[in-house]
């Protein structure tokens, strides 16, 4: 009998991400993360609430007037996950949506528009650094499985 051993669930994440940033954020997590879309932030506050997710991802273009206190809270209730704000396009109204997000208690800024960003999103999420120099896994099988000359 073979013996079949499933890999890990990846962790997930939820994110409050613009429409169009979606696909870019499921894109940089194939394989390394579940991205769990959400609608609203009160939805995104309960789902945490519910499940400790690896981190949260949000976009810098979703309006915060009405949802500052809600995002506030978030980053206050849960500080040991990261909370990331995506920034995917550039406008007259970015700079004061990065400092009310950084008002709310949100430090983590990734440009999404390199990509470099996308890259970084792994950092948040991944237990161990991810680089891109280290070796795949089947390279390191030969010399991990050979065994020591005999004396």
């Amino acid at each position: 009998m073979t013996a079949r051993f499933a890999p890990p669930p990846s962790p997930a994440v939820f994110t409050w991400v613009d429409p169009g940033d979606r696909p870019r954020v499921d894109a940089a997590g194939s394989g390394v993360y579940r991205a769990v879309h959400h609608d609203s932030v009160h939805t995104l506050r309960h789902q945490v609430r519910r499940t400790a997710p690896a981190a949260v991802f949000m976009s810098v273009g979703r309006p915060l007037s009405d949802h500052a206190p809600v995002v506030a809270r978030l980053v206050r209730e849960f500080p040991r996950v990261p909370i990331v704000a995506l920034l995917s396009h550039v406008d007259q109204s970015t700079p004061h949506a990065v400092l009310n997000l950084g008002h709310c208690g949100i430090r983590h800024l990734v440009a999404l528009r390199d990509a470099g960003g996308s890259h970084r999103l792994l950092t948040f999420v991944s237990p161990a650094p991810v680089r891109e120099t280290d070796p795949p896994a089947p390279a390191l099988l030969p010399a991990e499985l050979a065994w020591p000359p005999d004396a």
